[in-house]
This record gives C-alpha cells, structure tokens and sequence, in this order.
C-alpha cells in the first residue's frame, strides 16, 4: 500500500506538469533563477507584437510609448499627434495630476517638450497644481517621478517643489514601511513600489535612504512563496511589476536580491501572466489586460535595460543619466550682469537656487519677501515649520512658504509689515535684504560706512546696512547703497554665494 500511494502521487505530479506545458507559456522551476536575457527580451518581443496586432491606428497609450522608446523602438508622429489631440479634447484640463504626469512622461520620451503640447505647459499643470493630493498619496508620487523623469527645472516659487513634493511622501509612510492612498489605511503593494520609485533618486538623503529601506522589508515580508504578491484578495500582474521596476530603480537585481527570492520569484512569476497572445493578464489565466500588459512591458524593458547596463527606464531625455538639477549652465546666463554670473552659477551649485523653469534663470526678475525666506532656510539649513502656528493672515498653512516664513520669524529673524501682515508676494528691498540677514547671521554693526545715500535708508534699517555693508556682504555702485530698490535675482544669488562661502551663519 505505501509503495502504491508513493506511485500514485508521482504520477499526479507528473501529469500536472505535462498539462501545464501543454497550456503553454514558460516554466520556470522555483529554484531556477538563472532567467537569462534571450528569455526576457523573447518575453519583450512578444509585447511588442500583440501592442502592433491590438494598436493598429497607432493610439499608443502613454506606457506604451515609453516602454517602446525604451527599446529604441520609433514611435510613429501619429502617436504624438493622438497624444496631442487628447489634451486638446479636454482643453489642458485633467483632474488627476497622474493623467498630467503619464502624459508628461510620454512626451518627453519621444523627444518633444512636455512645456508646449497644443499649447499647453503640462511640467507647470504638475508643480503647480491645486489639486496635488485630491488622488491621496498618489498624486505626489507620481508628479515627482514625472519632474524627474522629464529632467526640467522647476521656479522656486512653485506650488510644488521637488523638496515639497519628497516631504509629503515621507510623511505618508505607514508604520509598517508601506504607504497608503491616506495615512494609516491598510498599505498598498502597487504604492509602496511606486514610493521608491519617486524617493529612488533623492536616496543620498539619509532620512529619504531609511524610507526606502523599510518599503523594501515591507514588499519583501508581503511577497508570496511563488514570487508574487495577494493584496485585497487577488494576486495581480500589476503588484509584481511595480515592485520589479523599484527594484531596479535601486539598481537591485530582483533575481539576486535573497529578500526577494522566495520559492519562486519575481521575473518568473509575472511571466506565468503571460497569454497566449503575448499580453499579460491582470489575474492569471483571465485573458489578457490592456493596463496588466503595458505595467509588463515597462517592468520587463526595465529590467533588459538593468542587465545591458543603462539608465532606468523612466530616465529617457537625451543627454540625461543622472539628477535633473545637474546642469552645466543656465540657457540664460549672458542676459545676466558680468558680475554676477559666476555667482548664480555657484547658487545652483550649493544649492542655494534653482533656475524658473526651461534652463532659465532670469536673473533681472525681481525675488519676493517669500522667496528670500526660503533662500534664508536653505542657506542656514533650517527646516520649514509646517506645524507652526499662523501668526501672519497672509502667510497660511496651505501656501508653499509658509513652513520657510514662520522658521524666519521663529529665529527673530523676519516680523511683518503691519501686526498680522507679511506681505509675502511683495518685492523685497534692499534694505529689507540687509535687515533680514545681519539678524540671521547676528552681525555686529559698523561705525563707519562710507555711503553718500545712507540717509535715503529708512532709519530702522540703518544699523543693518552698515552691518552688511561692514562685513562686505552687500555694496552698492558708485557709493550708494540704494536702500530702496528691490533685490533681483542675480542681486540675492551674488549675496547668498558671498555668506555661504563665508560660512556665515553655520
């Protein structure tokens, strides 16, 4: 009897086997992660040919075109001009800001500027976007790898900075390491993924570097024995390919990886999707999926890419493998003062300012009382004060500098126009500059200061003046200090440069 059972059980194993490779598709043993290139590029092959066979008037969606570029694949005009029409038919209008990022994204991997399509600017629809979290998490992550992905630089001034954008992220992450469309709901596999994704570049940054490490735990203590994931009841395609592109957004080979690699694995595993039309499935077995099918594709061209040694498959603008901010000049700069122009250089370089947007850094424009906080915190590597109180009717919660104007005015560095007035969106004068700074950096003032105009300075600003002037941080032309002309870009870059080089105030 033993010898029967013993008998019967390896015939049932072995007819499931044989029924399965009769099905079709690929079978990879759970202890074979030895996936070879051939098999994933004959994967990707297949993807691209049921795109063609299911895309024949050439209305690619947006992943689609970014996982063909990825290839090297020519996307034909007509795609981009079906992506054109799109935005027209909605006049630039969408109310998810992921609609805005995919579409960002997509445009830029065809080599066109996401700043002018049909007219419209989508990078400034992103940054500076009024509905940023109506999506929850979501919206966030996805306009940060959007920025990134296109590789523009964004004003200072944006409703939406980088910095802005990576802080709400990190403040989302559930005690568990995963994240959530709303804090403290139950965390999501597709999101997390999606969250290192967006941190991935910033990962020099220790509290971003720690972020990223408990998402990975999570992902790895959620992963399944086979290699995928069960999240709300179901195991999707879509999970295991999210969670393989932020792996290699890591530069972590999800093959070698041992957090990763369980009874199965992850390549394997979103392999078994695969139909047999070349699409992939949503739910294994239920027929292929238009959304599980492009999430393969980007995931599978992402991981080819990894293993032939070049950028991640979100980073695609020519001339672009590294952090969007490293530029070598501003399109600009000889507008720019002589003087100056070494100075808003280095600005950029200490990362004091950024340009406004198009390799611009329009250095005439005149800085804000607002801007001039934030470049205050940056340069004395404050932290913004989210969580104060509002103090100023003008300076709410909700605005972008609120956290930089409350710091200021916490260290007595900054106090308003009027009792309950700042007047952020006021140009700041030259005399408002120095008063601000010698209170900064708590300088000493000078007794003797040859200015012929010192008596045009209003007279609480005059100890401030001689301070700056004292200290050679501030001058003026021809003997005048001109107390009550507004500071200009360039103006405030030469300033910072000075200080920051000085090591004032550190």
């Amino acid at each position: 009897m033993l010898n029967m059972s013993r008998t019967k059980k390896f015939l049932a194993m072995t007819l499931a086997l044989l029924l399965v490779v009769q099905l079709g598709g690929y079978i990879f043993a759970a202890e074979n992660t030895n996936i070879g290139p051939k098999e994933i590029s004959d994967a990707i092959d297949e993807i691209v040919d049921y795109i063609y066979k299911t895309n024949k008037n050439l209305e690619y969606t947006e992943w689609q075109i970014i996982g063909m570029r990825a290839l090297g694949i020519e996307v034909p005009e007509k795609a981009y001009e079906y992506l054109e029409e799109y935005l027209k038919e909605h006049e630039g209008d969408f109310r998810k800001i992921t609609d805005y990022a995919k579409l960002a994204m997509a445009v830029s991997a065809l080599n066109r500027d996401p700043r002018n399509v049909a007219g419209y600017n989508i990078i400034e629809k992103i940054y500076n976007n009024g509905n940023m979290t109506l999506q929850g998490t979501n919206g966030p992550i996805f306009a940060l790898i959007a920025l990134d992905a296109c590789g523009i630089l964004i004003p200072d001034d944006a409703l939406w900075t980088r910095q802005k954008l990576l802080d709400y992220i990190l403040n989302q992450q559930n005690p568990d390491g995963g994240f959530s469309l709303v804090y403290g709901e139950i965390s999501d596999i597709d999101l997390t993924a999606m969250a290192i994704q967006a941190m991935s570049l910033y990962r020099d940054k220790p509290e971003v570097a720690a972020a990223i490490e408990r998402a990975i735990e999570f992902l790895s203590q959620k992963q399944s024995a086979d290699g995928g994931f069960t999240a709300w009841g179901d195991s999707s395609s879509e999970s295991i390919s999210q969670t393989i592109i932020a792996l290699i957004a890591l530069e972590i080979d999800p093959l070698k990886d041992p957090r990763f690699i369980k009874d199965g694995n992850l390549i394997s595993k979103l392999l078994s999707f695969r139909e047999a039309d070349g699409g992939y499935s949503h739910i294994e077995g239920e027929g292929s999926d238009e959304m599980a099918t492009e999430q393969a594709l980007v995931a599978l061209v992402a991981y080819k890419r990894f293993l032939d040694d070049e950028s991640w498959i979100y980073h695609l603008t020519e001339g672009k493998e590294s952090s969007p901010e490293d530029h070598t000049s501003f399109a600009d700069i000889d507008s720019a003062s002589e003087w100056a122009r070494q100075s808003i250089e280095k600005a950029r370089e200490y990362g004091l300012m950024e340009g406004k947007g198009r390799n611009l850094f329009e250095p005439k424009q005149n800085i804000t009382r607002a801007e001039f906080a934030a470049l205050l915190v940056r340069l004395l590597k404050l932290e913004g004060k989210s969580s104060a109180q509002q103090v100023f009717s003008d300076v709410k919660p909700d605005s972008w500098y609120f956290g930089y104007v409350m710091n200021c005015y916490e260290k007595g560095i900054i106090t308003g126009k009027s009792q309950d007035k700042f007047m952020p969106n006021d140009y700041i004068t030259r005399e408002e500059m120095a008063v601000m700074l010698q209170r900064a950096l708590s300088l000493e003032t000078a007794e003797e200061v040859d200015l012929k105009d010192l008596q045009d300075a209003s007279q609480w600003a005059v100890p401030a003046i001689k301070a700056i002037v004292g200290n050679q941080l501030m001058t003026g032309a021809n003997g005048n200090f001109s107390p009550r002309q507004n500071v200009t870009r360039e103006m405030a870059a030469t300033v910072m440069v000075r200080v920051f080089e000085r090591g004032e105030g550190q």
